[in-house]
């Protein structure tokens, strides 16, 4: 009977071990990380075409595409963002139809890099998994009527002083304007914004007796950068 009551302690000992082992491979199986979604692929058709509310300085464009030609997107979305000249984000969202909302800007901030992505969405359990992204550009970067330049007139005010008057003579609109440094022999000795309504005024020390180079180097809200140049005597 004692070996009897082992053996069977030894049975019910190893269907307890391997229903314990098939309970915690389960769980680990289920606590696993499950796969997001297929990626779909790039949308199709991009387009940037000038949109309503273009003006004077008004950049507006709608854009739109057509959904991928691989990857499921029967569950889905389209995540968009809209970059100026410099690469800086000026707007974003995401849409369930193959097109966006017409978007303003400032043409002096153009050109403009429209890019869109396809998302799929698991319908299990919400995962997500974006697609490769499509971009197109809109606006020109090369237009004059974006430049910034001004005039520099140097006055002595004490010795080694000079006021330099930085008095906008721009071809863009007075309410365009830029950062720009003021150069004399080269270094930089004032910084500010250039442009607009008022003139303004750089306060320089410290010069020697002669005539120095004075060099303006202004950036347009666009990126392109415009050089003046002046002097000033110092007696």
């Amino acid at each position: 009977m004692t070996r009897a009551l082992v053996r069977s302690t030894k049975v019910v000992l190893l269907l307890l071990t391997t229903l314990l082992a098939t309970v915690l491979a389960a769980g680990a199986a289920s606590a696993a990380p499950q796969p997001g979604p297929p990626a779909p692929g790039p949308v199709r058709d991009l387009t940037v075409a000038i949109g309503p509310g273009s003006g004077a300085r008004g950049s507006a464009f709608d854009a739109s595409w057509t959904q991928p030609a691989t990857g499921p997107m029967i569950e889905g979305y389209y995540r968009y963002e809209v970059t100026d000249a410099l690469g800086k984000r000026v707007d974003a969202g995401r849409t369930d139809d193959t097109r966006a909302g017409t978007f303003h800007g400032d043409y002096c901030r153009a050109p403009y890099t429209f890019t869109v992505r396809a998302v799929s969405v698991s319908g299990r359990d919400g995962a997500e998994t974006a697609g490769p992204p499509a971009s197109a550009s809109y606006g020109s970067a090369g237009s004059d009527a974006c430049a910034l330049h001004s005039t520099l007139a140097a006055k002595q005010t004490g010795p080694g002083a000079v006021d330099v008057t930085i008095t906008s003579a721009q071809t863009a609109p007075v309410e365009v304007s830029g950062d720009c440094v003021l150069n004399v022999d080269g270094k930089p000795v004032w910084s500010g914004t250039c442009g607009g309504y008022k003139a303004k005024t750089a306060h320089v020390t410290g010069l020697e007796p002669g005539t120095h180079g004075l060099i303006l180097v202004t950036k347009s809200p666009n990126g392109i950068t415009y050089t003046d140049r002046g002097t000033a005597t110092v007696r």
